[in-house]
């Protein structure tokens, strides 16, 4: 039996909002990709053999290949006597090490991860430490030097609000608008990683590698090579080709979504 996440389901049939935390350092993503391993893939399995059955889950967001989750969400359909506040524990003993449930919940037949979800919070981490550490740089981008974190505070501020954010969008993406809502963005400390900041957004919504692409701006501004004074011109000017490269996946990690 194969039951569709966000479909309205039968009698028997509970749907479950799960959250999840994953290394995606192994990962080739989120979504299932054809002989590829991916996290979709391995939570369906570690599911289907819970519950005893092809299990199916809608992803709140499709992370990347080398991106974490802290906090990433999915919902799924699913029949079985075993109890909602038992899942976790039962999955987790199935489950590889590089992925792992939080909680799971029970919630109305119909509910859908990715569009019911009112807003994502996610964190790019730099590493501004005078050595590499082999401990971090899974998890961390690697700067080698002292960044202005005031001023990149600052600039992340000219991000807020609802704006089109054009300048920030990757190639190839299809979709109809690059206007978004940023309801939040800062540049902090990092308080379990010594000499680490992280730039954190919350968004109604994001382009595709949107946050990367901000975050390669955060760092033109920390490291002196973009005056803050450009970035608010840089945003209206919707061009892509005046903001600077994409930042690696393995600093980025979606922290949490919100209902």
């Amino acid at each position: 039996m194969r039951i569709e996440p966000g479909a309205m389901t039968a009698p028997g049939v509970r749907t479950l909002k799960i959250t999840l935390g994953y290394d995606g350092s192994a990962f080739c993503g989120f979504q299932r990709q054809r002989g590829l391993r991916t996290v979709q893939q391995v939570l369906e399995e570690g599911l289907g053999k819970v519950f005893g059955h092809t299990v199916r889950v809608a992803g709140a967001g499709r992370t990347d290949a080398g991106v974490h989750a802290l906090g990433q969400a999915v919902s799924t359909a699913c029949r079985g006597s075993i109890p909602t506040g038992n899942v976790v524990e039962a999955a987790n003993s199935v489950l590889p090490e590089d992925v792992a449930l939080v909680s799971v919940e029970e919630v109305a037949a119909g509910f859908h991860a990715r569009r019911d979800a009112r807003s994502k919070t996610y964190r790019y981490v730099f590493d501004t430490s005078p050595q590499r550490s082999p401990f971090r740089c899974k998890y961390s981008f690697f700067v080698k030097r002292d960044l202005d974190t005031a001023a990149m505070d600052e600039a992340s501020r000219h991000f807020q609000g609802k704006q089109d954010f054009s300048a920030f969008r990757a190639s190839g993406s299809s979709v109809k608008t690059s206007v978004r809502t940023i309801l939040r963005a800062r540049v902090l400390p990092v308080p379990c990683f010594d000499r680490c900041i992280a730039f954190e957004i919350e968004a109604d919504g994001f382009l595709y590698n949107m946050v990367r692409i901000m975050a390669g701006l955060l760092l033109d501004v920390g490291n002196g090579r973009m005056r803050l004074q450009d970035v608010q011109a840089i945003i209206e000017s919707h061009d892509r080709s005046r903001v600077g490269a994409t930042l690696p996946p393995q600093g980025l990690w979606l922290v949490s979504v919100r209902y």
